[in-house]
């Protein structure tokens, strides 16, 4: 019976786990007058061509959310910024006490304390903004998440990732217009 309850515990929480989503979050620099910014290029240490299908993606998705935007790539001017993007990948291990229910057991009932025990692979997208005037970052993004399977990246949660990542970006920036020359 122990055993048939620590199973299902360790099922449940793979199932949480693989669930669990994708966070974003962004940090503005402070004073930043994102009216300024609306077309882009690719910082210098992105601009060759894509390591793998995962990078591909990134880069694909990223042009299109820029574009929802209103930000364009930049193709006979110098860009107003630059976008620079890499991926990291950490295990995590999560240590949960006394079985199913965080100690309690099934309706409160303990199941002698034996802790379960996750480990996983996080993924974390990084994606900064940087004024090449300054050469300064005025706006960083990330959108972590778990990954399934780390050496084949799911294509679905890459766009995702990069959907949350740049909603993140504010929408003042879309609305302005940028001023005739």
């Amino acid at each position: 019976m122990r055993r048939c309850a620590r199973l299902l515990s360790v099922a449940l929480l793979l199932a949480a786990g693989a669930c669990s989503g994708i966070t974003a979050n962004s940090n503005l620099a402070p004073g930043t007058n994102l009216a300024q910014y609306h077309t882009y290029a690719w910082h210098s240490g992105v601009s060759g061509a894509a390591q793998g299908i995962g990078e591909q993606e990134v880069r694909s998705q990223l042009q299109a959310q820029l574009a929802e935007k209103g930000m364009t790539l930049a193709t006979n001017t110098p860009p107003d910024f630059l976008v620079a993007y890499h991926g990291k990948k950490e295990q995590k291990t999560e240590v949960y006490a006394g079985g199913y229910g965080g100690g309690y057991g099934y309706w409160g009932y303990g199941w002698g304390g034996f802790p379960d025990v996750q480990t996983y692979t996080q993924g974390t997208l990084i994606v900064d903004f940087i004024d090449p005037k300054t050469n300064k970052v005025f706006w960083r993004g990330t959108a972590s998440g778990v990954l399934d399977n780390p050496d084949n990246p799911d294509m679905s949660k890459i766009d995702t990732a990069v959907a949350k990542l740049v909603q993140q970006y504010p929408t003042q920036m879309a609305s302005t217009q940028r001023p005739a020359m």
